[in-house]
């Protein structure tokens, strides 16, 4: 987050597979955040659409 004008949100798999990407308005891309389903749900995202590098490993 840069600003509350300025957000973006990624949601992931537990293979480092993005799945969704959001970018906006804080309170949009939360907004939109709160109304997905869980990840194990069925009409959860499922595509991976990118791959997210591995930014917190020792």
């Amino acid at each position: 987050m840069r600003y509350t004008t300025d957000t973006a949100a990624l949601r992931c798999d537990d293979a480092g597979g993005c799945c969704l990407a959001a970018r906006g308005h804080l309170a949009e891309v939360v907004d939109g955040l709160l109304t997905l389903p869980a990840p194990d749900n069925p009409s959860a995202p499922q595509l991976v659409i990118a791959t997210v590098p591995n930014l917190w490993s020792l």
